[in-house]
């Protein structure tokens, strides 16, 4: 059985926290965009909305 290198598992890991930032820069991105357009995106006014 071939032992993985460690170069790999480090560079696996460094692509998973870019992703992870990706993801959350995207979501921030959504709301700042959504904000700007006047929906609502604090937890108040979706409530009032429903």
């Amino acid at each position: 059985m071939r032992i993985p290198s460690r170069k790999k598992v480090v560079a696996d890991k460094v692509k998973d926290a870019l992703g992870v930032c990706a993801v959350f820069g995207i979501m921030v991105a959504g709301f700042w965009i959504a904000y700007g357009l006047g929906l609502p995106t604090g937890g108040d006014e979706l409530m009032g909305v429903v």
